[in-house]
């Protein structure tokens, strides 16, 4: 009969168990002991099985966490730490640069750099050629990317006279400075920057 209870229960293995425990605990083979100890085994199976489902759901849990939160971090713009990404640009001494990020481990989504980027000197003239103003400007192509450009006056010692601030966008962006008319001695250049 015992062993009938646990087939419909779903437990073949418990057969066994039960025999051992009626053995160790020298109680009497009645009808009714086996009852009362099949009825105990099988709250306990469930109890375990579910405490065991507990353990394993909760595994899961924690490594999608983990897994859902670094993806997180590198497709949305803003939500990592901006120390972690890659900024660039160009300028009239230096040329093009990139200033490389760190690695996170995890960069799947974005490319680090943008497809393109160009930076130049604008230059105009007022009062018939008397009075010279410059701007800088440049456009950055990162393709499906939210990312900004900047373009800045700034002078020798890197203190800035004009900026366009960032201008932000995906796919494309591009930004010039106001125009900058410097003193008499005063050395200026032209910088632009990118990032994401």
């Amino acid at each position: 009969m015992a062993h009938n209870l646990l087939k419909v229960a779903g437990i073949r293995q418990a057969t066994l168990s039960i025999k051992i425990y009626i053995i160790f605990t020298k109680m009497p083979l009645t009808k009714n002991n086996k009852r009362i100890i099949i009825k105990r085994y099988i709250l306990t199976f469930k109890r375990m099985e579910v405490i065991e489902f507990m353990k394993t759901s909760f595994k899961y849990l924690v490594a999608t966490s983990v897994i859902s939160i670094s993806l997180l971090a590198t497709a949305v713009p803003g939500f990592a730490d901006t120390a972690l990404k890659a900024s660039g640009g160009w300028s009239e001494s230096g040329g093009y640069y990139i200033n490389q990020a760190r690695s996170t481990g995890v960069g799947i989504f974005a490319s680090d750099s943008p497809d393109k980027h160009y930076g130049e000197r604008r230059t105009k003239t007022e009062d018939h050629g008397e009075t010279v103003f410059y701007a800088a400007y440049g456009y950055t192509i990162w393709k499906d990317t939210y990312h900004y450009t900047t373009a800045r006056m700034e002078d020798n010692k890197g203190n800035v006279r004009t900026t366009s601030g960032r201008q932000w966008g995906t796919g494309y962006t591009e930004a010039q400075s106001p125009w900058y008319a410097p003193g008499i001695f005063e050395n200026t250049e032209a910088r632009t920057y990118w990032g994401h």
